[in-house]
């Protein structure tokens, strides 16, 4: 897999916004090699992760940064602009959107920074050679 910078995007809080920040996972996916049963399992993290924060703290901006790396892992992290007191809410764990995104990543863990609360995924590919 390529190593190179950090990818970033961000499309207004909209859920018909989700399918640009989908669309820029199945891009880069491709542009570093990933299988493509790997695109689309990170896809589909991306889309519940895009759910769960839309649903749960709504804010102005969307955000996503993908950052492939040369020991064949991608790490996608989503966020959200919205002000937030509890993050992550109690019993999160327990909704469908993060069953979803735990069952289809390497790793997924909440984060909160200066831009705002996010959901951070990690998807490990088995190497081929």
């Amino acid at each position: 897999m390529t190593d190179f910078g950090p990818i970033l995007g961000s499309v207004p809080a909209r859920s018909e916004f989700v399918p640009v920040l989908r669309g820029m996972v199945a891009s880069v996916g491709a542009r570093v090699d990933l299988p493509y049963e790997q695109i689309d399992e990170l896809r589909m993290a991306v889309d519940e992760a895009c759910a769960l924060l839309l649903r749960l703290s709504p804010g102005d901006t969307l955000w996503l940064r993908l950052q492939p790396s040369e020991d064949d892992s991608m790490t996608a992290e989503v966020g959200s602009d919205a002000p937030v007191s509890d993050w992550p809410p109690p019993a999160i764990e327990e909704s469908w959107p993060w069953r979803v995104i735990a069952g289809l990543s390497d790793e997924a863990r909440f984060e909160v920074s200066d831009r705002g609360p996010s959901i951070v995924i990690v998807k490990r590919v088995p190497s081929l050679r």
